[in-house]
């Protein structure tokens, strides 16, 4: 069988007619066939034009790239792929590289001015000398790692790697590299040195503190009073070598035992009271009223202060200072002795001196002229000012010894206050003071021991009178209410500064502002705050300099408490 040209077919020993093609297909089925098949030739040769050039363009550094860096890339491992062309600035990125940035190829069109207006402003100088660096062969390989903002204005951290091809003359003419996302492991980095940091700094402290422990336990160790350190229950955690000296036992024998292993039954139970109430409350202690037992039974006076060491409110431990002083109070009781006695001693002739100058006064051995009245007065008043020092000094020192007694019974609180005022009554005219009474009609009754109540008023009314100003005003307030009694003394006087407002009831002080203005003693108020902590009364103040001060005193529903002693306050 065979075809000829017209593409008919033949049969040997046949006396049949030939057929033609167009005898069995159509001629426009056959038209289609052959465009098909057109069409198809032409696709094939496309596909493989393109794939021809990709594998040319692949190929253009393929022999000059190290291989295992181009099969990274290529295999689209999780790094972006760039070449940078040096001679035209031209820069491609691959697929990869858009996408961990998520930025489309038109965007990157502009090539190199692209990609350095995205590297971080802080980090573009860097990344300038990074590749100076290398293209110069001053760095043996290309590594840089920089910031590059995202397409979403974030900026992440990039790490490039790469290698640069050169011409046959070694001038670089291109320079291709990889790019990868590293900034979880910068994350890591940061926190890795913080903590490192931290660490550091932990360590410096602990080296730190060790080394002021050690140096605590020194001053500890050498100091002259004896210290302890108790846990919260009380019981001995520590004490220094004063501490074994003074009370004769070693740290061994005491350790874990509790504090009062030293303490004696002379000490006043309310001062053993205070103690534990204030330490429990979480509170300092200070007493001198302190009666300790050696191991050998020897006793001593000691002054103590114990302090909570805090932290969130829960006490750690206390700290306790001690230190003997019987000597000390063996000299402050011969010396309050010796002011008694000597009081005692004055009184009898100024109370004589007093009683001749009253007689003359009163001119009952006949009249006086002027200058002997004159010169009688200033007896008179320079007798009464010593007798109102000796009472005073009488009385403080009676208040040191713990030697006076309280005699409460039925008082009347405005009976004693017109007593005082009648006292003062010249004074008050000579300098033309205003006086002002608030005071319960009727009388106010109160248990009180009167010379105490006396002299508590008679101090504040007085130092109102004595240290305020002509034509002012001096006024008392006294009642009752559902917490008990209330005395208030006020004055348009002097004031007390600010700044020495905390020293008002100590002993022989006296303000800056009155000090060289006029005669005191300084201890007025010292006996008033005295007598009212002995009889359970209170005293606070409120005062501004240049415009008064007011007193308030308060007593309880019951009134004074009575306390045991030897001796009488002396009224002043």
């Amino acid at each position: 069988m065979d075809f000829d040209l017209s593409g008919r077919k033949n049969f040997s020993g046949s006396d049949s007619a030939a057929l033609s093609l167009t005898d069995y297909v159509s001629p426009s089925v056959l038209s289609i066939a052959v465009l098909a098949l057109t069409a198809i030739l032409i696709f094939l040769i496309i596909l493989y034009i393109v794939r021809i050039r990709r594998l040319k363009r692949l190929n253009r550094f393929r022999p000059h790239v190290d291989q295992g860096l181009y099969r990274e890339a290529v295999d689209g491992a999780r790094q972006g792929l760039w070449e940078w062309d040096l001679t035209d600035d031209t820069i491609f990125f691959s697929g990869h590289w858009f996408g961990m940035l998520g930025y489309s190829e038109e965007e990157a069109s502009r090539g190199l001015e692209f990609w350095g207006g995205i590297i971080h402003p802080e980090d573009r100088g860097g990344f300038t000398l990074e590749v100076e660096a290398y293209l110069s062969g001053k760095e043996p390989h290309y590594v840089n790692e920089y910031r590059i903002r995202r397409k979403n204005g974030e900026y992440i951290w990039f790490s490039d790697r790469g290698q640069a091809i050169f011409d046959e003359g070694g001038k670089p003419k291109r320079l291709v590299g990889l790019s990868m996302d590293i900034t979880n492991q910068k994350r890591v980095e940061d926190v890795l040195q913080n903590r490192t940091l931290e660490l550091e700094q932990a360590k410096n402290a602990i080296e730190l503190e060790a080394r002021n422990v050690r140096k605590f336990k020194l001053a500890v160790d050498s100091a002259s009073n004896g210290v302890f350190i108790a846990d919260p229950a009380l019981k001995i955690m520590y004490v220094n070598a004063s501490w074994e000296r003074m009370n004769g036992y070693s740290f061994e024998e005491v350790q874990g035992g509790s504090v009062s292993i030293v303490e004696s039954e002379k000490t006043p139970k309310e001062v053993s009271l205070d103690m534990e109430r204030k330490l429990e409350s979480g509170l300092s202690f200070r007493s001198d009223d302190i009666m300790r037992k050696r191991k050998n039974g020897t006793e001593y006076e000691a002054e103590i202060q114990v302090f909570p060491v805090m932290e969130k409110g829960q006490t750690l431990f206390f700290v306790g200072v001690e230190s003997d002083v019987t000597e000390r109070k063996q000299i402050e009781r011969a010396k309050d002795e010796f002011v008694s006695l000597a009081s005692h001693q004055l009184r009898t002739p100024l109370s004589a001196i007093r009683w001749h100058t009253e007689m003359l006064m009163s001119q009952y051995r006949g009249a006086l002229n002027d200058d002997q009245k004159k010169y009688v007065n200033q007896i008179y008043e320079s007798d009464r000012h010593m007798i109102d020092l000796v009472n005073a000094l009488l009385n403080v020192s009676r208040i040191d010894l713990g030697i006076f007694t309280v005699e409460p019974k039925e008082t009347d609180v405005i009976v004693v206050i017109e007593s005082v005022f009648k006292e003062l009554e010249h004074t008050i005219g000579e300098k033309k003071l205003s006086i002002e009474r608030d005071l319960a009609e009727g009388g106010l009754s109160m248990i009180a021991d009167e010379k105490l109540l006396r002299i508590i008023i008679q101090n504040l009314l007085s130092n109102a009178v004595k240290y305020t100003p002509d034509s002012g005003v001096v006024g008392i307030k006294a009642g009752k209410n559902e917490k008990g009694f209330s005395i208030t003394v006020y004055d348009t006087g002097f004031g007390i500064p600010m700044e020495q407002q905390s020293k008002i009831f100590s002993k022989l002080f006296r303000a800056d502002n009155v000090r060289n203005h006029m005669e005191g003693t300084g201890l007025g108020l010292y006996i008033v705050k005295a007598i009212l902590d002995h009889s359970g009364g209170t005293i606070s103040f409120e005062s501004e300099e240049g415009k008064g001060t007011r007193f308030f005193v308060s007593f309880p529903p019951e009134g004074m408490h009575a306390k045991a002693g030897e001796k009488e306050l002396t009224e002043t």
